[in-house]
């Protein structure tokens, strides 16, 4: 059996000569063959050992007795002992989790902060298949997607699991040939944990009554997803590169992101919520649909996301990241126009029709306007205005900025904000009851006009 974990562990690369490496150890039968196995490769693989023990004291006694016993093995094999203490059960309380979920948040934040103070370089953990097959059973009864079916991983991060490789009976025989003592968790006979049930109900059904080889079968179908979810990420950052791009507190993906594949759709979106919010795992698939469906959404509408953050449709895509309610506030005072629509605001309507252009007189109206519809790459929105806005005011192309020229026409301050305007992005094509931009009239050369004609009401978004 050491065999079979050493060339798994060369395998999977997960020692390199000089690690030192933090392997957690429980005294149960996993961990202490962890131990025991580890300490054998450190002269052939060239490592350092340390073995940090956690006492969650959820046992009184029994806990007491583990860590003395931890401590004795190390002892005898001269291998560096940290203990770490943790009341989990105030744990639990105050992070609102239960304490299973508790127990292994402390026990994580424990070999990293050792692995800090030593200075290692990897985290030994004793997953087996079993508990794989026990993670994927789990995963599928709550829900999940091809990432929670692919279990846990043989190395993740600074997380390396040698005993991947093997089913809990090779470990016990491994165990009991050897004559190495274990400790037996009283926790383990309580049907109060989810994973045990799974442990003691499901999976000797499945391997009893359906396959004495399903804990295998599973841990190799879990490798085989996790080269699918590989490969998807990797597609995923190609969909990222070419849509994304930065924006002020979070990232925008361009109107084409909706031309991709729905699956790549969903793992690229997936993934860069993931970077923006700072972690993957508080978000749901109903989040990412939500988020995919904003795609068919008028402007102004958002998913909520964690501490903050959300998913905005803007006129020309969508935005990922911190929503502040005024940048909400100023979505849900924009339109999108639509060529042939009637488009309807509380305040009157604006007719949109694209024409062909012969060299037809063009009438000077102050609600209508003709604009020379070859210069749009997309269609325009009307809104209210925004920092940044500017308006192209002579045919050399000369911008002025839209608050200079409200100062110019006399606008009084508290109307600039409620004029509505004709835009794309921060260029203004239509101040509506004033003038159009320079770069949009219409001109011998153009083909196709844009008929804007504004109905009824004030034009103000009062």
């Amino acid at each position: 059996m050491q065999d079979k974990v050493l060339n798994y562990m060369n395998e999977h690369h997960m020692v390199e000569s000089g690690d030192r490496i933090i392997a957690g150890v429980s005294g149960g039968a996993d961990s202490v063959a962890l131990f025991c196995l580890l300490e054998e490769f450190r002269s052939v693989m060239d490592f350092e050992l340390c073995v940090v023990h956690v006492n969650h004291n959820l046992r009184g006694v029994e806990a007491r007795r583990d860590a003395e016993f931890v401590e004795q093995l190390c002892k005898d094999r001269q291998v560096e002992y940290v203990l770490y203490s943790y009341d989990v059960e105030k744990v639990a309380r105050e992070r609102h989790m239960g304490t299973e979920e508790a127990g292994r948040q402390v026990r994580m934040e424990a070999f990293f902060r050792q692995k800090e103070l030593w200075g290692g370089t990897k985290i030994a953990l004793a997953h087996h298949q079993n508990d794989l097959a026990e993670t994927m059973i789990h995963h599928l009864c709550r829900g999940t997607g091809i990432r929670g079916l692919c279990g846990i991983q043989p190395v993740q991060g600074e997380k390396i699991r040698p005993l991947l490789c093997l089913k809990r009976q090779e470990i016990e025989q491994y165990l009991g040939e050897r004559q190495i003592p274990y400790i037996w968790d009283s926790s383990n006979d309580s049907d109060a944990y989810t994973r045990n049930r799974i442990r003691h109900r499901i999976l000797p059904v499945m391997e009893a009554q359906i396959n004495g080889q399903a804990v295998s079968h599973m841990a190799r179908t879990a490798e085989y997803l996790s080269k699918i979810e590989e490969y998807l990420l990797k597609q995923a950052g190609e969909v990222l590169r070419r849509h994304k791009s930065p924006a002020e507190g979070g990232c925008h993906l361009k109107e084409t992101f909706f031309e991709e594949e729905r699956v790549l759709q969903e793992y690229a979106l997936l993934v860069l919520m993931g970077q923006v919010c700072g972690q993957r795992k508080d978000l749901t698939s109903l989040q990412v649909c939500q988020a995919l469906e904003l795609g068919q959404k008028p402007v102004g509408k958002y998913v909520e996301l964690p501490r903050g953050y959300g998913v905005l449709r803007q006129y020309d895509g969508i935005f990922v990241g911190k929503i502040k309610k005024s940048t909400v506030r100023e979505q849900e005072r924009c339109w999108q126009l639509q060529p042939g629509e009637h488009l309807t605001l509380p305040w009157g309507r604006i007719c949109v029709g694209i024409f062909p252009y012969f060299g037809q007189e063009i009438p000077e109206k102050t609600y209508t306007k003709w604009l020379n519809y070859d210069k749009m790459g997309i269609m325009p929105q009307v809104r209210t205005r925004r920092p940044g806005d500017y308006l192209v005011v002579n045919r050399t192309g000369g911008r002025k900025k839209l608050k200079d020229y409200f100062i110019d026409c006399k606008i009084p301050k508290e109307q600039r904000d409620e004029i509505l305007l004709v835009a794309i992005g921060s260029e203004i094509l239509w101040v509506i009851g004033y003038r159009i931009s320079e770069a949009y009239k219409v001109e011998s050369s153009t083909r196709e006009v844009l008929k804007l004609t504004y109905e009824g009401g004030e034009v103000y978004a009062g």
